[in-house]
């Protein structure tokens, strides 16, 4: 398909519908496939290591095939790397950090000292853009997973004060049952 009508969004279509086929490592070929167009290369007559312009495909190859391997296939180390791949070429990329972040949440289930690493990478997001309630749910649901009653009230209080929220229903659903596992109903 790319070599009759060449557009990078073949790649995204097909790694789309593998996915939803649960033909999941033809969707990982696409997106290997996709990326391999931005690999650095050797100028044939210099010699020199060039490196190929990152653009918005690439950014989003990187989002879609790290969301593939942490969510669905749970291959959280393959995922970590994609993503790192992301964050050399963008330190600060917002979906990239809050992508990591949450891998980390979710390897976590299965190896608790990952839970410092997300931490550690939702604080790089807080502190490069602020207090953002994208930002403060993901460390409400590290707060409930740790078990932090007392940062966990805080934002719940935070959360409950605040005239404009941006809500995130599967984190606040967290929040309620949290709190009455503590026995706090009234709050929930």
């Amino acid at each position: 398909a790319y070599r009759v009508w060449p557009d990078k969004e073949w790649y995204f279509r097909y790694a789309d519908l593998f996915i939803r086929k649960k033909q999941y490592a033809l969707a990982e070929n696409k997106y290997e496939e996709l990326l391999a167009w931005y690999a650095d290369y050797v100028e044939s007559k210099t010699k020199l290591r060039m490196e190929r312009k990152k653009d918005s495909y690439f950014r989003r190859a990187l989002l879609a095939y790290a969301d593939l391997e942490s969510r669905i296939l749970e291959n959280y180390e393959k995922a970590e790397g994609i993503l790192k791949r992301l964050l050399t070429v963008d330190m600060y990329h917002w979906e990239g950090l809050l992508s990591l972040g949450d891998n980390y949440m979710r390897w976590a289930e299965y190896d608790p000292a990952k839970y410092e690493e997300a931490r550690k990478t939702y604080g790089i997001l807080l502190q490069k853009y602020g207090e953002k309630d994208t930002i403060l749910f993901r460390f409400l649901e590290y707060f409930i997973r740790v078990d932090e009653f007392e940062e966990v009230i805080r934002l719940k209080e935070y959360f409950e004060k605040k005239k404009k929220l941006q809500l995130d229903v599967y984190r606040y659903a967290e929040l309620g049952g949290y709190l009455i596992d503590k026995g706090r109903t009234e709050d929930v």
